[in-house]
């Protein structure tokens, strides 16, 4: 409870994973649809993906939050449960390379930095269709973000000194425009943004989440 209060008090950033795994969910049943079939002028997706449909009715307002030559592209949106097994499995493995010795209980610890266990709670927020992972494009152009999606190393989070002014200014357009149609952003991690999930609900300080996991392997 203490690390909560330091996270609502600005002294530090990210809540710990068993208070969001302690979050209510409610789900409301609302169905998954194929983004492409949703999304439209300056919104890319990279593959055919799926997210909520709310979700994907959400980013309207966030291109039309952006400057007008801005592109915004999903890399990652739904994954079912298999699917998160297999990305929590190679974290694991990450972790055990980079630091071996550690205890089972320790390595879990430091594997749910940047990857949801799917065998704890209500599974991570991209096996709900609530999360997402996003970057801008100027036309066909990636825009400098600092990293890649999904490269972690002591740039990917979301705050850092370390940036350029270019990397923070790109970085806080994209928040901006996420946050003011509703999304909340991972503070580990600059690109992922979820909206009615259980981490949604933690940031956003809402009392329930309304998007569960959905289905089983």
């Amino acid at each position: 409870m203490c690390n909560v209060w330091l996270v609502r008090l600005g002294i530090r950033e990210v809540y710990p994973a068993e208070h969001i795994r302690a979050v209510r969910v409610e789900e409301c049943g609302e169905r998954l649809v194929d983004m492409d079939e949703v999304l439209g002028y300056r919104m890319e997706t990279e593959g055919m993906l799926k997210a909520r449909l709310r979700v994907c009715l959400l980013l309207l307002d966030v291109v039309r939050d952006l400057p007008a030559a801005y592109v915004l592209k999903v890399k990652s949106a739904y994954r079912s449960v298999e699917e998160q097994r297999r990305k929590w499995k190679r974290a694991l493995e990450r972790v055990a390379s980079l630091c071996p010795g550690l205890s089972e209980d320790e390595l879990k610890r430091r594997a749910r930095a940047f990857c949801a266990d799917p065998t704890s709670g209500d599974g991570g927020g991209h096996q709900t269709g609530g999360a997402l992972d996003v970057t801008l494009y100027a036309g066909t152009e990636a825009l400098d973000m600092g990293t890649e999606i999904g490269e972690y190393n002591a740039l990917t989070k979301t705050e850092n000194p370390s940036l350029t002014p270019l990397q923070r200014t790109n970085r806080e357009i994209l928040r901006r425009a996420m946050e003011r149609a509703g999304f909340v952003n991972y503070p580990n991690e600059w690109w992922h943004y979820s909206y009615g999930d259980q981490m949604w609900c933690a940031y956003a300080r809402r009392r329930k989440a309304f998007y569960g996991k959905i289905g089983q392997s």
